[in-house]
């Protein structure tokens, strides 16, 4: 369902989308002193609210994790600010499960859609990047346990 609103009502959503890539992200892991190499560690960014069960608003993104299968849930609702007004909408909790690697970045993003110049839905995915910032997957929000499964078994395949 969208609405439109004026400007403070998704304000708070694009503050959060101009934080999202700069410098190094709020460590999910625990940290015992230095933080890790860039090439230890996955960066996730974007449409987040929760990570592995951990509600991680308050830390803004990004976030670094280590590499294996997270469980990243997205807010309920998203929002878009232009010159002519705003809009929101609702998404509902998405839930991800991502394989991640040491190295790659994690965007989870709204790709919203426009039909005849006015935006109307969209998507939710999150894509996986190299270090040159090339896309070099696409994730859809899950939908079965089983694939709760697969992201574990695909981050952490079994040692012969």
């Amino acid at each position: 369902m969208l609405r439109r609103r004026g400007w403070g009502g998704v304000a708070s959503f694009l503050l959060a989308g101009c934080l999202a890539g700069h410098g190094r992200g709020y460590p999910l892991y625990a940290n015992s002193g230095a933080p890790r190499n860039p090439d230890e560690v996955a960066q996730l960014t974007g449409y987040v609210q929760k990570v592995d069960g951990q509600d991680v608003t308050e830390h803004g993104p990004p976030f670094e994790v280590l590499p294996g299968c997270h469980i990243v849930v997205t807010p309920q609702s998203w929002g878009k600010v232009s010159d002519v007004g705003g809009i929101v909408w609702k998404t509902g909790h998405l839930t991800f499960a991502l394989p991640m690697k040491a190295g790659r970045q994690y965007l989870v993003e709204v790709q919203a859609a426009k039909v005849g110049g006015v935006t109307a839905g969209g998507r939710v995915v999150a894509l996986e990047k190299d270090m040159t910032g090339s896309v070099t997957q696409e994730l859809a929000p899950i939908t079965t346990q089983q694939e709760v499964a697969a992201c574990r078994a695909a981050a952490d395949p079994p040692q012969p």
